[in-house]
């Protein structure tokens, strides 16, 4: 069976911190696909992290987030847990084929297993 055109995928990817460690998430497209996410979101299982970096490998940075001046987590999370609209992207997230995009964390003052998912669509290549 052969799908064409757009349909809805979710990359997911799942990191775990040890207290005051650093860990990558790295989600990525197949050779012969390309993927547009709308949003993204961090599920934390305990304790809390920081990002560091999120860039794709073209080497594009979507923040200027670094290990002195981190993007808190807490940006993405209400005190309820409650996912919040910041993980939206402004415009979609272009993956190519064999695409990469990566999540620098770092962990707080305990471990942490974060599972990182981003919403989009995902198509075929188409050249």
């Amino acid at each position: 069976m052969t799908i064409d055109g757009w349909r809805p995928f979710f990359l997911v990817d799942r990191v775990t911190l040890d207290a005051s460690g650093n860990g990558i998430s790295t989600l990525s497209t197949g050779s012969g696909e390309e993927f547009e996410g709308e949003s993204i979101d961090f599920i934390v299982s305990a304790g809390t992290f920081n990002i560091i970096q999120m860039k794709d490998s073209g080497g594009n940075g979507f923040t200027d987030a670094n290990s002195s001046n981190p993007l808190p987590g807490a940006f993405f999370l209400t005190t309820l847990d409650q996912r919040i609209k910041n993980g939206v992207f402004a415009v979609p997230l272009t993956l190519k084929p064999s695409g990469i995009f990566t999540v620098e964390f770092s962990g707080g003052n305990a471990s942490a297993t974060i599972d990182v998912v981003i919403k989009g669509k995902k198509q075929a290549s188409t050249g």
